[in-house]
């Protein structure tokens, strides 16, 4: 957004100046000069005010995540040291920093005196991550099922938010 307003501030000295300069000489340069300074001006005008209130960016962020595998079976059909059924109690815990991108948009209107309220929109994707926990097998169900004696749980997780914030602001300067 800075290019915009420099590109802007810029174009619209350009202008001013050429038109100086165009009652100082009376030269059809300066006056092509003046004129198309100021249809740029137009142009980066028209940019700031469409695009001013939307922005995007980087974003990072720790995500952190608990799974929980549970071990249960019916206990007519598994009885006695067959219980809780082929899997025990298991899970895992992550935590991982992640990088993504954010995109999003916002108004602020000045309210009065130094006083202004805003409203803005934060999409955030921080990609996805795949994880793998072990189960542990019950041992009573024999080498048919007890292969190292867990199993492996895989899960994708994509991660994503939605953000919007209301602000009240007081200006100093």
């Amino acid at each position: 957004m800075r290019i915009r307003h420099f590109a802007l501030v810029t174009a619209l000295l350009l202008a001013t100046g050429a038109s100086g300069m165009w009652l100082w000489k009376r030269t059809q340069a300066w006056d092509l000069l003046a004129s198309s300074a100021v249809e740029l001006a137009v142009v980066f005008t028209a940019a700031t005010l469409v695009t001013g209130s939307i922005w995007g960016g980087a974003a990072w962020g720790t995500v952190k995540d608990t799974y929980v595998a549970q071990g249960f079976a019916n206990p007519t059909i598994f009885r006695g040291a067959l219980q809780p059924g082929p899997f025990l109690a298991g899970g895992g815990t992550f935590s991982h920093t992640r990088t993504g991108w954010t995109v999003g948009g916002g108004v602020e209107t000045k309210l009065f005196r130094g006083w202004t309220a805003k409203l803005e929109y934060l999409h955030v994707d921080l990609g996805g991550r795949t994880e793998t926990f072990a189960v542990p097998i019950n041992a009573a169900f024999g080498a048919a099922f007890n292969t190292g004696g867990s199993a492996g749980v895989t899960t994708r997780t994509k991660v994503t938010d939605n953000v919007i914030r209301v602000g009240l602001n007081y200006k100093i300067f």
